[in-house]
């Protein structure tokens, strides 16, 4: 199992930001991810679908653009790899964001992994004047546009939210590809995991609905925790490709120790 790193707070502080890259480079963590979310509503009716709550777990945190945040992490880097995500995709516009990443990835060296889901916060939404319905077409039709746009060198696409005709979309990425990460937990989400993705990104601790959904999807499975040694362990056992390991912790000597624990205990 591949462990990842996501820091939650500090990650506007130029310092932390650099810091905190390099230590998971030097402790051999496979990647660093960045969370999005553009703006947030004061009040919201809906619950976090995670938590059945409507507090926000990220209210207060001054969450970067991941893309930005990524590109200052690659330039004091060199191995580890930058996963973007879980990135809400119809917020974008998929043409601009497929060269946002097809740039990063050139000048990464290919080291881009990218998370894609439709987003649970529809205030947010409304609040930046995005169309987000309907949501899954909307989500499809954006992954296959930026991969036509990545995989070949005159790319034409034809749907009802995203067309574009005999262009040439440069740079592309290093491999013509950048590997997509489906979020989400339902059946829709497993499906299109299959049909468009290189793997699925679920949410929430390892309950029996988590580990069923595991067991079944059948695909590479990407999954966020703190860094609890038991749920990690099971994560394992469930055979789980990647753990992203979720911090708030901003001193840089007790984050390192804490993984340095984590990553050696898990062998």
């Amino acid at each position: 199992m591949k462990l990842a790193l996501l820091p939650e707070n500090g990650l506007v502080a130029p310092h932390y930001a650099a810091d905190v890259a390099m230590l998971a480079e030097r402790l051999g963590f496979e990647s660093l991810w960045c969370l999005e979310q553009v703006i947030l509503p004061s009040t919201t009716k809906l619950s976090y679908p995670y938590s059945g709550s409507e507090k926000l777990p990220i209210e207060d945190l001054p969450l970067p653009d991941p893309i930005t945040w990524l590109s200052f992490a690659a330039g004091v880097t060199t191995k580890l790899k930058l996963g973007a995500g879980v990135l809400i995709l119809p917020q974008r516009n998929p043409v601009l964001f497929a060269k946002e990443l097809a740039t990063l990835d050139q000048l990464s060296g290919g080291r881009v992994l990218l998370g894609m889901g439709m987003g649970w916060l529809r205030e947010s939404g409304r609040s930046k004047e995005i169309a987000f319905e309907p949501p899954a077409l909307r989500m499809d039709e954006y992954i296959e546009g930026m991969q036509r746009l990545w995989r070949e060198p005159r790319a034409s696409y034809a749907g009802k939210h995203v067309f574009f005709g005999d262009v040439r979309g440069h740079p592309r990425p290093v491999k013509a590809e950048i590997p997509i990460l489906i979020g989400g937990n339902s059946v829709d989400a497993v499906a299109r995991a299959h049909r468009l993705g290189y793997g699925l990104a679920p949410f929430g601790a390892p309950t029996s609905e988590i580990e069923n959904l595991i067991r079944s999807s059948q695909v590479p499975t990407t999954c966020f925790g703190a860094p609890n040694l038991e749920i990690a362990k099971r994560y394992r056992e469930l055979g789980v490709d990647r753990l992203i390991v979720r911090t708030d912790e901003t001193d840089l000597e007790t984050l390192e120790r804490e993984l340095k624990r984590f990553a050696t205990a898990l062998g």
